[in-house]
């Protein structure tokens, strides 16, 4: 475990290759950083008993080979997520992620080595509480998750009528996976106004992040 260049917030990273961890350090040298290159150090025993109190997490899928539905890794990764978001980095297309990614914690995707820019603003995005995901993959996730049983509200317990005119538009934006930039292009106000709307929805109706907002509520619109 390393942990270079002090800074406002942690970000844990985690790769078992040190040539793609260090692209990630360099790209995100504002940071403080911490990198683990091997699964055990992401166990629930092995961070639970350090200093690290990650904002973030850029996790290899390669960390997880097995996938994230083994004994193993659902373990490590649902207590991963319970402490901050992940970024799940991939050696493939992002829109092939499997959704059950999503059930541990993770709110972005990203191939390994994104452009800079791109991943400094993916880090960003999800630091706001937003996911970094296409609206294409959204749109997988809405799907599947509001076509099983265990979706994550009933129907019956989300309230529309606790929402005014306005934050019912933006919830429905939501739900056709847009983000706040575009939201706020749509409407014709500013991004500062699209949070503020989206905080008083996730209050009022007791849900956690858009992208529960959007799976709750796609057959309401």
């Amino acid at each position: 475990m390393q942990k270079i260049n002090a800074g406002k917030e942690q970000l844990l990273l985690a790769s078992p290759i040190s040539c793609v961890s260090d692209y990630w350090m360099n790209v995100l040298g504002s940071y403080s950083v911490h990198v683990i290159s091997q699964t055990k150090e992401l166990s629930p025993a092995r961070l639970g008993n350090s200093v690290i109190k990650p904002v973030l997490t850029l996790c290899d899928a390669r960390m997880f080979a097995a996938g994230p539905d083994s004994d193993a890794n659902a373990k490590t990764l649902s207590y991963l997520g319970s402490i901050a978001p992940i970024i799940l980095m991939v050696d493939e297309d992002p829109d092939a992620m499997s959704l059950d990614w999503l059930q541990y914690g993770v709110r972005g995707c990203c191939s390994l080595r994104p452009d800079g820019a791109m991943l400094r603003k993916a880090v960003a995005t999800v630091l706001k509480g937003e996911a970094w995901l296409s609206r294409r993959l959204i749109g997988r996730a809405v799907t599947q998750f509001s076509s099983v049983q265990d979706t994550p509200l009933a129907e019956e317990d989300v309230c529309l009528d606790l929402l005014s005119a306005r934050e019912l538009e933006v919830a429905r934006l939501v739900t056709e996976g847009m983000n706040n930039k575009l939201i706020a292009r749509q409407l014709d106000v500013t991004e500062r106004t699209i949070k503020a709307h989206l905080s008083k929805i996730f209050q009022k109706l007791d849900i956690g992040s858009r992208l529960m907002l959007a799976m709750t509520l796609k057959n309401r619109f």
